[in-house]
């Protein structure tokens, strides 16, 4: 009987705290996008090019936004990475041939093409992103 008592108080436990989570879970998103700005059109896809000695690495393209929104970006020749401008300086957020950000938000930020070679390559990135 004891067992069963214990079993069924656990039980009403997990039960009331996974609402309980759910629903601090809501309103927590939900407060969080009442407050957030959704950009309100997206730039055409912007595409830059250029040359990279070894082991270089040059910042293609820097905006800032006053939005949310997502953002994509893909490459050939060099590693993309995307960085954003924080207290310290600039911190990567995202590196590899291509990146996507679901929610990028209010920001300065930077994409920079690097070349990870011994060798001269060419490189070719494109990217978009909100408009905002």
């Amino acid at each position: 009987m004891k067992v069963l008592i214990r079993m069924l108080a656990m039980t009403a436990l997990i039960a009331g705290a996974i609402p309980a989570q759910a629903q601090f879970s809501r309103q927590v998103i939900n407060q969080g996008r009442g407050d957030w700005g959704r950009c309100f059109a997206y730039f055409p896809q912007l595409t830059s090019e250029g040359r990279l000695r070894s082991y270089e690495s040059e910042v293609v393209f820097t905006w800032n936004t006053t939005c949310h929104s997502s953002f994509s970006a893909s490459g050939s020749g060099a590693t993309i990475i995307l960085q954003r401008l924080g207290g310290t300086g600039w911190v990567d957020m995202t590196s590899g041939i291509s990146s996507y950000v679901p929610d990028l938000g209010p920001g300065t930020y930077r994409i920079v093409a690097r070349n990870d070679w011994a060798r001269a390559v060419e490189y070719k990135v494109r990217h978009r992103r909100g408009m905002g």
